[in-house]
């Protein structure tokens, strides 16, 4: 039998592996990572749906027609929402060009330049107007290119369709699955398995469901408050907020900037620019004290500089897969390491 340390290492053994195969394999994992995560929370639910019905095909049937209902009203929501808003913003670019010129021309003329020749408003325009049509063949020229790939959209047709084939496998097959990994457990350490595996659940279930729901009320708050304050952008600016808010003080920050630019784009009122630190102030207040408390809770454990740290490190080491997985990885890593801490001592000293 072996001892615990001998454990120990072996678990550090296997942990090490995983993370070498998860690199090499890293171009194609975001889709088995989307789809097992939809898996993981659709699976509560479809356990109780299969309670009723008896059949778990027929309940991951009905989970996915309520997910492409929830898909679809969303998207004949927001699309048209986003789409108004990304060209009114487009349209008036114009304008920010005016605020720059009127707010840093009189740094010229302090200093003996000519403002108005250097940053006249019209010939940035009229350069801009000029040179929009190259901008627009730069990038009409980069997206043929995207086209003419084969390859690049046979993958990502590829993808999109993986994800919801992949989620309804893992779905249906989910608790049939858990089954087999259970058999291949050496029956010596399945109780330290099982235990280390609620914990972990504890905390990614507390993480996805309980950041879902923040993310969700975010965006909520955000889009009422800008709407109410008169910004034009509100739903854009308050979308990108709550989407980046799983990364501490981060969708805090790009919510502001994204505002404060769509204020003066939309040249507006000076009461607008603090109505806008003011949503964003009670958002993130509301976030501390109420929302994270609740919704998510403090079994995660996770330091925010642990967190930017995290998300900074999977990015650069996994690309997109890596900012997603990162936080959940590191949660599950705490666990480990928290659990080889408390059982680190040595026999003789218990």
């Amino acid at each position: 039998m072996l001892s615990k340390s001998s454990d120990r290492m072996l678990l550090m053994v296997g942990f090490i592996v995983l993370f070498g195969i998860l690199y090499f394999l890293r171009p194609v994992l975001l889709p088995f990572l989307i789809s097992f995560v939809l898996a993981y929370l659709a699976d509560p639910i479809t356990d109780r749906l299969e309670r009723m019905v008896k059949y778990r095909t027929l309940a991951v049937t009905f989970v996915f027609i309520i997910l492409i209902f929830c898909i679809a009203a969303l998207t004949a929501f927001m699309f048209p929402v986003l789409t108004e808003q990304i060209n009114s913003a487009v349209s008036r670019l114009p304008n920010l060009v005016i605020w720059i010129h009127e707010k840093i021309g009189s740094h010229f003329d302090s200093v003996g330049l000519d403002a108005d020749a250097i940053m006249s408003s019209d010939i940035l325009n009229r350069s801009l107007l000029d040179n929009w049509s190259g901008i627009a063949s730069s990038f009409q020229t980069v997206a043929l290119k995207i086209a003419n790939s084969s390859f690049a959209l046979i993958s990502t047709f590829f993808y999109l369709l993986l994800v919801p084939v992949v989620t309804f496998y893992l779905l249906r097959d989910w608790d049939k699955m858990l089954s087999k990994a259970s058999d291949l457990i050496p029956s010596r350490i399945k109780p330290t398995f099982f235990s280390l595996m609620r914990k972990i659940d504890i905390v990614l279930s507390e993480f996805f469901r309980g950041q879902l729901a923040v993310i969700v009320c975010l965006i909520l708050i955000y889009s009422l408050g800008l709407f109410f304050v008169g910004l034009e952008l509100w739903f854009l600016a308050a979308s990108l907020a709550g989407l980046f808010s799983f990364i501490p003080y981060v969708g805090f920050i790009v919510g502001i900037l994204i505002s404060l630019i769509a204020a003066i784009i939309q040249m507006a009122e000076p009461s607008i620019y603090l109505g806008i630190v003011l949503v964003f102030l009670i958002g993130q207040l509301l976030e501390s004290i109420f929302l994270s408390p609740m919704l998510v809770g403090d079994r995660v454990g996770l330091h925010p500089v642990l967190i930017i740290f995290s998300v900074m490190a999977g990015g650069e080491l996994f690309g997109f897969f890596g900012v997603l997985a990162a936080i959940p990885f590191a949660a599950i890593g705490l666990v480990l390491i928290r659990h080889l801490v408390e059982n680190s001592k040595p026999e003789n000293d218990v």
